[in-house]
């Protein structure tokens, strides 16, 4: 007798098919499809010889061990049901044949899939079984009471029904309540889980692709500008806006040529960003997430080059700052005395001199000009990292055709993941009950 089994959805539904006198299913949860052939066998042989012992509760339908529709379904063909909290361990028993077996949730695998997930007990081991789960054993169900019936009549039922169930049996010792499946059934339509097919190709395209975006914060430093205060930026140009709003929109303070260091670090960070692929505007960037540990190498190389250059640019960037503040007033100062702001009368003696007005442009330009540290201080590559979420999966066709013509590669396995993702059904599934 072969020992090891795989037992899938499937077979586990041949298998109940075949049953001649008696079916026991213990377990989580069950499937539709088992659900079905479940009800075919109770219609054919009764309650006495259909035995499903589960669990039950609102996570084990969002975990994936079953749907909460297979529980509708014999509930509504009055198919009884017990209830034994905690179970994660299932067990079929066809006739005298008896199978232990390993249930995956769905959000982690295919119920059909193929693996070996059952072992074959032996003739005295499904004895036991019989005996533990109390197959052909009758349950009291408490709601069949007289519902005028006393509190205490009501407590004297409970002994007696409690009593009244064979010692030997070990689990499912009652049937599962009504009240528990209105409530469980109420949460799980307010949120509904989410398509377990669609779980498990989030998992398999995490594994595969990643979002990405590098952003080198602070990097155009040779753009930085100089907003005049407004006193000077009166004096100097006086009404006309249009040769102010032309300074503003072009003097720059400094001249990459003369950042050295800089440049070489941009090559760089373009180099990093060559490891990412654009999807468009909208989806942004992905890459493969096998070059993770490469990118991330490059990405710490590239930030220590950043802290080294940091160390010796403050000063180069002062000195550069100064020439360019310095060429501004010295163009700025002959304007600025034919018609210097009032401030500037407070400050210095009448007449007021041109040495007068550079030392006042001086501290005023200055202390309006960015400084070396700040500008130093704001440079940093930052590098955002996000996955693939279930509802870009389900509701985002482009993002898939996106990623498949970016990485031709993975064509093939990511389509074979995907081909379910835009055809999820909810509710029962009909039919199930006449195959």
């Amino acid at each position: 007798m072969k020992l090891f089994h795989q037992l899938n959805t499937d077979k586990l539904c041949q298998l109940v098919r075949s049953a001649q006198w008696r079916v026991a299913f213990i377990g989580p949860a069950l499937t539709q499809e088992l659900a079905a052939a479940l009800v075919n066998k109770h219609i054919e042989f009764g309650d006495q010889d259909v035995t499903i012992i589960l669990d039950y509760n609102e996570e084990i339908f969002r975990l994936g061990y079953g749907e909460h529709a297979a529980i509708e379904m014999l509930r509504e063909k009055h198919v009884p049901i017990r209830k034994q909290s905690g179970m994660r361990i299932s067990a079929l028993l066809v006739d005298d044949h008896g199978w232990v077996l390993h249930q995956s949730p769905m959000a982690v695998e295919d119920p059909n899939a193929d693996v070996c997930n059952a072992i074959t007990l032996q003739p005295e081991q499904v004895t036991e079984l019989a005996k533990a789960v109390g197959v052909g054993a009758s349950i009291p169900d408490p709601l069949s009471e007289d519902e005028n019936s006393s509190p205490e009549d009501e407590e004297v039922s409970d002994e007696c029904s409690a009593s009244d169930i064979d010692a030997t049996i070990e689990i499912g010792r009652e049937l599962l309540p009504v009240v528990d499946v209105n409530a469980v059934k109420k949460r799980l339509d307010d949120n509904p889980p989410q398509a377990f097919d669609l779980q498990r190709q989030v998992k398999v395209y995490t594994s595969l692709v990643q979002f990405v975006e590098v952003e080198f914060e602070g990097g155009r430093i040779e753009q930085s500008t100089i907003k005049l205060p407004a006193p000077i930026r009166d004096a100097v140009f006086g009404e006309n806006k249009e040769i102010e709003t032309r300074l503003s929109a072009s003097y720059r303070l400094l001249d990459s040529a003369t950042l050295e260091g800089l440049d070489a670090i941009k090559r760089e960070v373009k180099t990093l960003r060559e490891f990412t692929k654009s999807l468009n505007k909208r989806l942004g960037s992905v890459m493969l997430r096998s070059r993770r540990k490469e990118f991330m190498a490059q990405h710490d190389a590239i930030t220590q080059q950043i802290e080294n250059w940091k160390k010796g640019a403050a000063k180069q960037l002062e000195s550069e700052l100064k020439k360019s503040v310095d060429a501004l007033i010295e163009a700025a100062v002959d304007r600025f005395l034919e018609n210097p702001p009032h401030d500037f009368f407070h400050c210095y003696s009448s007449p007021a001199t041109r040495e007068d007005a550079l030392e006042y442009l001086q501290e005023e330009v200055t202390n309006a000009a960015p400084s070396a540290e700040k500008l130093v201080e704001k440079i940093h590559l930052h590098c955002t990292f996000k996955d693939v979420t279930y509802e870009m999966l389900r509701n985002d066709k482009e993002f898939i055709s996106r990623v498949c013509d970016a990485f031709p590669v993975l064509k093939k396995k990511l389509l074979n993941e995907s081909d379910a993702a835009f055809a999820q059904t909810s509710g029962i599934t009909p039919d199930l009950l006449n195959n």
